[in-house]
């Protein structure tokens, strides 16, 4: 696939026995089609490719789900979401402290 950069290798485990590279290539969107849009598998037997899968071939429920998940795992956006996401997972929890703490005090 002309392009293709991969991030990620999943190894083959004993119950498939396949590798996935995972990557974007030149027409990858980090917005429509998440962190690594494209995913190429190759059989670890033959080393033949099985399946190129892209964010033009997923189906809308697929690609919901990994927006979710890098949702989820704080992936989607680049570093200002995550800085964003960061502050805002502390900042709950620090509310939650502080008005325990005022609560505590007014009593």
């Amino acid at each position: 696939m002309a392009g293709f950069m991969p991030g990620v290798v999943d190894f083959p485990k004993a119950h498939k026995p396949v590798i996935k590279l995972k990557g974007n290539t030149p027409e990858s969107s980090r917005l429509t089609g998440g962190k690594f849009d494209t995913e190429i598998q190759i059989s670890a037997r033959d080393y033949t490719i099985e399946k190129i899968i892209t964010a033009n071939t997923r189906s809308v429920a697929q690609k919901a789900d990994k927006l979710m998940s890098e949702i989820h795992y704080g992936m989607y956006g680049g570093i200002a979401m995550q800085v964003l996401y960061a502050f805002c997972g502390i900042g709950t929890g620090l509310l939650s402290i502080t008005g325990f703490i005022l609560w505590y005090n007014e009593k």
